[in-house]
């Protein structure tokens, strides 16, 4: 609500933060929350689906930077087979183009899940790709703050920094 009446307010604030390529400290601490699993072992981890919530001015923050980037990587020409974390060529759609190319033809199609591919990402290799797709230097620095010094609560009192993995909601 606040930031539809104070629009201008956090226009300019955004506006700084891309400027600075400085994405602030306090949006980067997520809360932890674990939610059971139901029919898992009560006395394993497995039990459990660790779920961090995102600071809201932080994801309002996260969703600039992000149409801002896939914006600029489709301006450079992103790549034709990729589909995922592209507008209008999810992993669904890869799978419905397969179907109608070879509607008559005998098709064998593998798909992997990479368990926990989120949760393993390298920091450094999102930067080197992001460099790689030759995206603006401030974008660089602005993706490469959002991605530093991360931290996540456990309680009202702990936090731990995050070094790897992306961030989720």
């Amino acid at each position: 609500m606040i930031m539809t009446q104070q629009k201008e307010l956090f226009r300019t604030l955004f506006t700084k933060c891309l400027q600075s390529g400085h994405y602030p400290e306090e949006w980067k601490i997520c809360r932890l929350i674990l939610l059971e699993k139901p029919a898992k072992p009560s006395d394993t981890a497995q039990k459990y689906r660790p779920i961090c919530l995102l600071d809201v001015m932080g994801k309002v923050f996260e969703t600039i930077i992000n149409n801002i980037l896939l914006e600029e990587i489709e301006l450079k020409g992103g790549y034709d087979n990729q589909y995922g974390f592209r507008k209008g060529r999810s992993t669904a759609k890869k799978i419905v183009d397969m179907i109608q190319k070879h509607r008559t033809d005998i098709v064998a199609m593998i798909c992997i899940d990479v368990k926990n591919a989120f949760n393993s990402d390298d920091w450094a290799i999102i930067i080197k790709k992001v460099i790689a797709r030759k995206v603006e230097p401030g974008l660089i620095e602005i993706v490469g703050s959002y991605l530093s010094k991360r931290r996540v609560r456990i309680d009202n009192k702990t936090t731990c920094e995050v070094s790897g993995a992306v961030p989720q909601e």
